[in-house]
């Protein structure tokens, strides 16, 4: 049943940061069609702000593929010098920590997007932009990662309790 919902966790990542890819593709094209704009005099009003709304998306969407390649930065100046024990405990520790810290911004992100869907939220311009797409975009994708940071936290606790077994075993302690 793990395995199941990792492998859903996986995929929805995968997706996620091909759609970033493109996202990005997107805003390119984007900010090509605004300076064209202007170059012939006709601005095209909200393309600006549609480029703006993508990059945020863009950069949201890509985070839960982050962790599960564990490509987030990492303070290491310290933690190097650390016995593999000690580095592996201080990885779950940080890992929970996130767990928490990443629940609750999920938490307000969705209260956000609600509000912002049932006040009729947008953004103030020429063209009026609703902001509840791109909150609950920014919602899902921390809920995806919150997901994917407690897939690594249980990755974590099985390798950590897998060594101090196989440190027992080799020490003649079981």
């Amino acid at each position: 049943m793990m395995e199941k919902l990792y492998g859903i966790i996986m995929r929805l990542n995968k997706i996620f940061a091909e759609a970033t890819g493109y996202m990005m593709l997107l805003v390119v094209i984007l900010l090509l069609i605004d300076t064209a704009g202007y170059l012939f005099s006709q601005p095209i009003y909200g393309v600006t702000e549609l480029a703006i709304f993508t990059i945020v998306g863009a950069a949201y969407l890509g985070l839960g593929y982050t962790e599960q390649t564990r490509a987030h930065i990492r303070v290491t100046a310290l933690t190097k010098y650390f016995k593999r024990r000690t580095q592996q405990g201080l990885e779950i520790f940080c890992g929970l920590l996130s767990f928490v810290v990443i629940a609750i911004t999920t938490y307000a992100a969705f209260l956000k997007a609600a509000v912002a869907y049932s006040d009729s939220e947008s953004l103030a311009g020429l063209v009026l932009f609703p902001l509840a797409p791109i909150r609950f975009v920014i919602a899902a994708s921390l809920l995806l990662f919150w997901f994917q940071i407690l897939a690594n936290v249980i990755i974590d606790v099985a390798n950590f309790v897998r060594s101090d077994k196989l440190a027992n075993k080799i020490s003649g302690d079981s």
